[in-house]
């Protein structure tokens, strides 16, 4: 007996409606497989319409002590005796002793003469570019640093710079801070 014989017999189908059944079910794949790829479509459309997954963490998830500052949450306020300048204290009080963080806001054309810190500086320039020379005179050379740019100058370094742009920069370090004119 041949294979189809066989088959035929115990399924009790000739040879053509089994045909006809094989058929169908490939028939039904192809349906389903059509169906599947229309279902991983709309999931995709779905999660690319929601957006990028949030990587943020609750505040109530944070250890006590962490702290979140976010851009849109910084102010600022006028540097005193500086017009133009804006300044954003962050963590901790400039004329106490203990670490702090700023940042400052210099307008387009700024200058700053010589002067001096009486701890060590640790500057960031996050936008905008900074003329940096070092020296009791404005004239002497200098370099300009773009964004990125990590500036760690020693206490009582002399120092001075300008911006042709507006240009924010961010500074930490050990307080008591202060920024000294050279005389």
């Amino acid at each position: 007996m041949n294979g189809s014989v066989v088959m035929s017999r115990i399924t009790g189908q000739s040879r053509g409606r089994r045909a006809l059944r094989l058929g169908d079910a490939s028939a039904t794949i192809r349906r389903m497989a059509r169906y599947l790829r229309v279902f991983v479509a709309a999931v995709l459309l779905v999660f690319l319409a929601a957006g990028p997954a949030r990587s943020d963490t609750p505040q109530s998830a944070r250890p006590a002590g962490v702290i979140v500052v976010k851009t849109a949450e910084i102010t600022w306020q006028d540097y005193p005796n500086r017009p133009g300048v804006k300044l954003a204290v962050i963590e901790g009080e400039l004329a106490k002793a203990g670490p702090f963080l700023m940042r400052v806001k210099f307008p387009p054309g700024f200058k700053l003469a010589p002067h001096t810190h009486p701890t060590v500086e640790h500057t960031t320039v996050l936008s905008g570019t900074m003329r940096l020379g070092y020296g009791t005179k404005d004239d002497g050379p200098a370099e300009t640093f773009e964004p990125g740019t990590i500036l760690i100058t020693p206490a009582n370094t002399p120092h001075f710079f300008s911006t042709a742009t507006e240009t924010i920069v961010q500074t930490h370090g050990i307080g008591p801070w202060a920024s000294t004119p050279v005389k």
